[in-house]
């Protein structure tokens, strides 16, 4: 969903990496989200969930695991924290999944003091052709959205 985005595309103010590996879960997450946490970024915003639905994984408790997995190199939770929210797909009939999921993504974030990214603005005509991944319009919705959240960091 993010591979067509870049740093420079999202914010000319802050510096801005974009991390994106191809049909990545949140297991995949948690192996990869270490060495970026090290490097001390002021924020990490985490876009995952669409790929732990279709493998039927428990999305929130892998979003817990990547959370824990930040906080155990960011011991004085100095990092903020936000998650995306699944963006919706066609190629199987998840509709329902991904709503129940987006609703306790952002119940968790609120719980914890973390920022929730609400992707609902990009619907299935932001897919491309395989009713899976985002055409242009839906690229330049997402991108649009992570620029309103990392403006207000």
């Amino acid at each position: 969903m993010i591979k067509n985005l870049t740093g420079a595309g999202i914010s000319k103010n802050h510096n801005v990496k974009v991390h994106s590996i191809s049909g990545m879960t949140s297991n995949d997450l948690i192996d990869h989200i270490k060495p970026m946490v090290r490097k001390n970024p002021d924020a990490v915003l985490v876009h995952i969930g669409s790929n732990d639905l279709t493998d039927n994984v428990n999305t929130m408790k892998k979003i817990k695991k990547v959370v824990a997995a930040i906080r155990e190199i960011d011991k004085e939770e100095k990092i903020s924290i936000s998650f995306s929210s699944i963006i919706e797909r066609n190629d199987i009939d998840l509709e329902k999944d991904f709503n129940l999921i987006n609703e306790k993504i952002k119940s968790y974030c609120s719980g914890k003091g973390f920022s929730f990214i609400d992707n609902s603005n990009i619907d299935r005509s932001c897919l491309s052709w395989d009713k899976l991944h985002l055409n242009r319009k839906g690229t330049a919705y997402l991108a649009n959205n992570f620029k309103k959240y990392v403006s207000n960091i």
